[in-house]
């Protein structure tokens, strides 16, 4: 599978780092394998996952933003941002709002230290 359609990951200029990762299309149980290996391994650093180009997710989807944001590092953060209204849909239904550091706009996750 070419994850480049579905990840585009960037590094930003801030103090401390901070990588951007851009997710786009659909994330379920087909595509989210190869988008978690894309990501692998993390960088030890803070990562804002842009989900604005989100169009479906699954519930493989949702264990994959779950286990992004478990995977906490020694100061270092993983947030979620701008999620479109099906990812938004699903974090309601399941009731993970408690496990996701989600922001509405990718500026206000860049901005939270």
């Amino acid at each position: 599978m070419d994850t480049a359609r579905y990840v585009n990951q960037r590094q930003v200029s801030a103090d401390p780092p901070m990588t951007v990762i851009e997710l786009s299309g659909e994330i379920d149980a087909q595509t989210a394998p190869a988008i978690w290996k894309s990501l692998a391994p993390l960088p030890g650093h803070d990562v804002v996952v842009d989900l604005s180009g989100i169009t479906f997710i699954s519930l493989t989807g949702l264990d994959l933003l779950l286990a992004l944001c478990a995977d906490e590092r020694p100061g270092a953060t993983r947030r979620l941002a701008a999620p479109p209204r099906c990812v938004r849909r699903i974090i309601e239904l399941t009731s993970t709002y408690a496990e996701l550091l989600c922001w509405p706009t990718l500026a206000e996750a860049r901005g939270v230290r």
